[in-house]
């Protein structure tokens, strides 16, 4: 075969780590010859297996499995071209089981993704500075959904690449973007809930600052996911010198320190500083809320009916808040790390990783799992916000969604217009002497002054 050592990528563009190529540990997934003629009964099995791979390099003529005469490389291709469709990295239950997995998580993806994006197309007041790292969030998950993970599909399925040189290149490229997109989005979330609650007293983000930091973010995220456009090349499996049986999209960077570093500083930027910041921004918000809590002075006696119940309200939404920071950390963590750590052992350990996934399943299992945050973010981040929260009732109970409604048997979930509209956003409260903000389901903000906003910080 023609083909450089090549290896899996983060973003799903190497495909799987078995076709790293021309080294001593060809197509390990495939239990076929290395070199040399093979047998007839190799042969025939390769010719009656799914996964026909063959490594004939410098072969020019092959003895059939009938010994009569010998057969041209020419008449072994019309052979194997009549079963190239079956060159399936699996068998057939799990490439089925994979394809049913896949297609759930995208369906649920796109689904939430798209109503998220829906909702703000159909409001205008939705299309707040706060919110707009939300919206940039679900329009990445929603391509991540509907473009990038049906090739990552393709890719682990087959080991062929049909799609020609174009997308083998443009495809990697493109869901690297997704990727960085969707972490720093992620990111520029944590951060702005921390500048509101623990800085509050700042000036709020304007449009035109989302607006910059929008495109900082589209920009930074294709500088990130270039390289890939160099990396990614299409090499041709031949079954002799000249006659290709098909092509493979690898990662064929000019060496292999080249490809490790470019690994390592992604694993730094799309994962560990983003998880850091995160982390560091829910932990001081946390703090924030329960000094903010241990600090309030009551108004009227400590053991008085009002006060006790003043104090289970907040001590419950404080839970309920710290549960939320953690659940999006954790989901972040869970999601993104095992693909990250598969890269980076598939370029500097690749026969150890080889060892502990025989069946190539690894892989597959970390798309898998970075497809479930795209479901899980939705919820996170749409869901869980009042406003976002109440606009998707909205388009629920319209009646186009009836049919849906009946589905769930939600016939009664819809609460009427009026009470819609006494949920949700910011509440005013006044104690008698101070006035503050409070954030439904979430944070108190502001001591010294009540606003009206439509905004809500989760």
């Amino acid at each position: 075969m023609t083909s450089e050592g090549v290896s899996p990528s983060l973003f799903g563009s190497g495909g799987h780590y078995g076709q790293r190529l021309g080294s001593n540990d060809q197509f390990p997934y495939y239990a076929l010859p290395q070199h040399g003629t093979p047998s007839n009964a190799t042969f025939r099995g390769m010719l009656s297996s799914a996964n026909v791979s063959v490594n004939l390099q410098n072969e020019t003529m092959i003895t059939p499995p009938n010994g009569s005469g010998a057969m041209t490389p020419e008449e072994i291709k019309a052979i194997l071209d009549s079963h190239i469709v079956l060159t399936s990295n699996f068998a057939p239950f799990t490439q089925i089981m994979l394809i049913v997995a896949f297609s759930i998580l995208i369906a649920f993806g796109a689904l939430g993704n798209g109503l998220v994006c829906f909702v703000v197309a159909r409001n205008s007041s939705m299309r707040t500075p706060r919110n707009i790292f939300i919206i940039n969030l679900a329009i990445s998950d929603l391509t991540l959904c509907l473009f990038t993970q049906p090739f990552n599909l393709l890719k682990v399925s087959m080991s062929m690449w049909s799609l020609g040189g174009f997308m083998c290149k443009f495809v990697p490229m493109f869901a690297g973007t997704n990727v960085f997109v969707s972490t720093i989005s992620i990111t520029a979330i944590a951060l702005d809930r921390f500048q509101v609650i623990v800085y509050p007293t700042r000036d709020s983000m304007k449009r035109v600052g989302a607006a910059v930091a929008l495109l900082a973010i589209w920009l930074i995220s294709l500088l990130m996911a270039s390289p890939l456009l160099i990396f990614n090349v299409l090499n041709p499996v031949e079954i002799a010198p000249g006659i290709v049986l098909y092509y493979v999209c690898v990662e064929n960077p000019a060496s292999h320190y080249e490809k490790g570093a470019y690994s390592i500083a992604s694993m730094i930027f799309q994962y560990i500083v983003p998880i850091l910041i995160v982390t560091v921004a829910h932990a001081r918000i946390c703090n924030k809320l329960k000094y903010r809590m241990i600090n309030q002075q009551p108004t009227v006696a400590l053991n008085s009916p009002f006060q006790k119940h003043k104090n289970e309200r907040e001590a419950k939404r404080k839970r309920k808040t710290n549960t939320l920071l953690v659940t999006i950390a954790a989901v972040f963590v869970c999601s993104w790390m095992p693909l990250n750590v598969f890269d980076i052992m598939a370029d500097f350990n690749h026969s150890y990783l080889k060892t502990i996934d025989k069946n190539g399943l690894v892989f597959p299992i970390c798309h898998l799992l970075v497809l479930s945050s795209a479901c899980t973010n939705p919820l996170l981040y749409g869901w869980l916000n009042e406003n976002f929260r109440r606009e998707f009732v909205s388009v629920l109970c319209s009646p186009c969604c009836k049919s849906i409604r009946k589905l769930l048997g939600c016939h009664s979930c819809c609460a009427t217009k009026s009470d819609r509209q006494g949920t949700g956003g910011y509440k005013k409260a006044n104690n008698g002497t101070n006035n503050h903000l409070e954030v439904e389901n979430t944070f108190e903000l502001r001591s010294t002054q009540v606003y009206n906003t439509k905004n809500t910080v989760i």
